[in-house]
């Protein structure tokens, strides 16, 4: 999709800890778990390590 395709996005909130919220210019809202978008993010390594001290967040 070309960018001026894309509705504008109006509304990002974060409702800690788990819970994102977006709004775009044309009324469609949604409610993201915190947890999707960390699982699900670009930035995510392919291969799953543990890290030494990583602390459960309970997502």
């Amino acid at each position: 999709r070309a960018a001026g395709d894309c509705p504008r996005l109006i509304r990002f909130a974060l409702h800690a800890p788990k819970n994102v919220e977006v709004e775009y210019v044309n009324g469609t809202r949604y409610i993201l778990p915190a947890e999707y978008l960390r699982v699900l993010s670009p930035a995510v390594d392919s291969k799953i390590r543990s890290i030494a001290g990583e602390k459960d967040l309970n997502m």
